[in-house]
């Protein structure tokens, strides 16, 4: 899921980012037992950089969070990351 942005241009960010969110709530479910209640963001970022050369280059960045509840302990778990996601090249 998360490469189709990379080879297929013609998805939409919504449905992209929605679907990501799925894949992980589904997964995160299936084999991490030890947290309920999961919750799930993806905001896809445009991010304009410049390299060395100083081209102007823009990039496309994924921000992920994901939260939830410890099942144990009751204690509010959260993980945020970002990836780069294209241009691949870069």
């Amino acid at each position: 899921m998360i490469w189709d942005l990379e080879f297929n241009q013609l998805v939409k960010i919504s449905d992209w980012e929605e679907g990501v969110k799925n894949s992980l709530i589904k997964t995160i479910e299936k084999y991490e037992k030890r947290l309920r209640n999961v919750d799930v963001n993806v905001t896809l970022l445009e991010i304009e950089e410049e390299n060395i050369d100083k081209v102007s280059h823009i990039r496309r960045k994924a921000q992920i969070t994901v939260t939830g509840i410890m099942d144990r302990t009751n204690e509010k778990f959260s993980f945020n990351t970002s990836l780069y996601i294209s241009p691949l090249s870069q």
